[in-house]
């Protein structure tokens, strides 16, 4: 059994992402330009640029098993219960 994400996770994953990322970036370029203007437009360009490469990123991580375990499942006689706290975590 494998866990795999779905685009539409990406794709929100990413979206959440670039919003903290792009007004760090907005708030760094208005540090070193001093002009709000120009922060926007580099934090404009930078948000839809990254938000693709954050999304072709997560996918090509899908592939790659590293730091993945795959752990059984424990019979216990309450299949309701196996399902809610028998789950593969990706992060583990």
């Amino acid at each position: 059994m494998r866990v795999t994400a779905s685009w539409n996770r990406s794709i929100i994953k990413a979206f959440s992402w670039r919003v903290i990322a792009t007004l760090t970036t907005v708030i760094i370029a208005y540090l070193i330009t001093g002009r709000i203007d120009i922060a926007l437009e580099i934090g404009v360009l930078e948000f839809f640029f990254k938000i693709m490469v954050y999304a072709i990123h997560e996918k090509v991580w899908e592939k790659i098993t590293f730091g993945l375990k795959l752990e059984p499942i424990k019979k216990n006689g309450n299949k309701k219960e196996n399902a809610a706290t028998n789950k593969v975590s990706p992060l583990t």
